[in-house]
């Protein structure tokens, strides 16, 4: 995991369409997961409020989808509802993304990591 580095909305705006330049594929990091875009810089974005964000542009059977995921420093959101966690981490993608649309909960990992999606078509 790479250390918590949190910067401004500015520059973290500033590194949003780097993030989703290349497309992933889904098949090909199941078989290669250190090559996972959580493990590379330019996906990662730290706000100062202690929420992490992963964003990367992935393709799944022919489909592509912006994909993100979710954590939090727990020492910053203890005691916070799920709902609430969920709903800032949310928020903070629209704020670097200006994405103001549906985006769906595709569900959690095994470690408990909210992951994300949106529809490329959706998008335009």
């Amino acid at each position: 995991m790479l250390e918590f580095k949190p910067e401004t909305i500015i520059a973290l705006k500033e590194r949003y369409k780097e993030a989703i330049a290349t497309a992933y594929s889904t098949e090909h990091i199941s078989k290669n997961p250190q090559e996972r875009p959580g493990a590379k810089r330019q996906h990662v974005f730290d706000f100062e409020d202690g929420i992490r964000i992963i964003v990367s542009r992935d393709l799944l059977k022919g489909q592509e989808f912006l994909h993100f995921s979710g954590s939090a420093m727990p020492s910053i959101y203890k005691g916070l509802s799920d709902h609430s966690l969920l709903s800032r981490m949310i928020i903070n993608f629209a704020k670097i993304s200006n994405y103001s649309g549906k985006v769906q909960l595709a569900g959690f990992s095994k470690e408990g990591i909210p992951h994300f999606y949106i529809k490329l078509a959706d998008l335009n």
